[in-house]
């Protein structure tokens, strides 16, 4: 079965780099999330791959086939883009068979082939609405219908459910996920939404500053981040510096892995850091609700630590936190 290659990718705006030394593999079948921060060159990087933009290195390459330098028309990849770009003047049916049409497909094809794609998104007895009086689920499921109504050899995805409340969000993501499984394409879906991508990807490549730093299943990624920025990026919110005779490490860690334990020693004899895990002492600051839990700050000399806590803790109560080492994140700072 054919995969996607992309070997040394490099691309950029006039003298602007964007992406440099870009080297991914996508297998048939995959779908995988780009993540990072905006400016990051995620989109850069889908726009390169669709022919969009030119790349000044590399090579882009599906099965044996160098589609580098090939127009855009002629890589039988579609984009589902963040606005879904559909024609406002066109009905359901007219918008998802465009791609058809231009193709010199038969009418009574498009007709057929645009109705099973409709049963498949859900939008069954639609085909005669403008697009106009649709809802914003409706409308990226009719994106989505038209992107795949071509039967592309990959589908790329912009931060598609960006539009979206975070209900129909939700359920629109599973979807995707649904669709891709089903009909077995290759896939790549650019978002900056964590959960997003892990709920969503086989496999996650994070970017940061036009590289990539990280590519691995979602577990790979969230549990095991291979640099400081990774660690960061994907939640671990706390971060403190220790010093140990010549050497400065970095420690990253969650708030939700980051116990409270009561302290009415009035010692402070913390922090430690031991093959048992990080230990630290401080005063509350606050204690913020969000429904299920508090996430409470504390003030551990000088340096705010976030822990999650099922109860309210009042603000200068002494507490302990605690984080065992399986939790930790260290790095050697350079």
């Amino acid at each position: 079965m054919a995969s996607l290659d992309i070997q040394n990718l490099s691309a950029g705006y006039g003298d602007k780099q964007v992406l440099s030394d870009i080297n991914l593999s996508v297998k048939q079948g995959e779908m995988i999330a780009l993540l990072g921060p905006s400016g990051c060159g995620k989109t850069t990087l889908l726009n390169a791959l669709c022919g969009f933009h030119a790349v000044s290195d590399g090579e882009i390459r599906f099965g044996d086939k160098d589609i580098t330098q090939l127009a855009a028309e002629k890589r039988n990849i579609t984009m589902v883009f963040q606005s879904y770009a559909l024609w406002p003047h066109m009905t359901v049916s007219q918008n998802v068979g465009y791609g058809l049409k231009v193709r010199g497909i038969s009418a009574a094809e498009i007709s057929q082939r645009v109705d099973e794609i409709l049963k498949v998104v859900n939008l069954e007895g639609l085909q005669n609405q403008k697009v106009t009086d649709l809802s914003g689920g409706q409308r990226q499921r009719v994106a989505l219908a038209r992107a795949l109504v071509i039967q592309p050899d990959i589908l790329v995805l912009d931060e598609p459910l960006s539009n979206l409340d975070a209900k129909v969000r939700l359920q629109v993501r599973h979807e995707i996920k649904s669709l891709q499984k089903r009909f077995g394409f290759t896939s790549l879906i650019v978002t900056h939404d964590q959960e997003e991508a892990l709920v969503m990807a086989d496999r996650i490549a994070v970017l940061n500053q036009g590289k990539i730093e990280q590519v691995g299943t979602s577990e790979e990624v969230y549990h095991q981040p291979k640099t400081p920025f990774i660690a960061d990026f994907m939640g671990a919110d706390n971060h403190i510096l220790w010093s140990q005779k010549d050497t400065e490490q970095q420690i990253y860690f969650r708030s939700e892995k980051t116990e409270v334990l009561p302290d009415s020693s009035q010692q402070h004899s913390l922090p430690a850091f031991s093959d048992k895990g990080l230990q630290l002492s401080g005063k509350v600051i606050q204690s913020a609700f969000f429904g299920h839990s508090y996430r409470v700050s504390v003030d551990c000399e000088g340096q705010i630590i976030y822990a999650v806590h099922d109860d309210y803790l009042e603000p200068e109560v002494n507490v302990h936190l605690r984080v065992a080492k399986r939790a930790l994140h260290v790095y050697q700072r350079e």
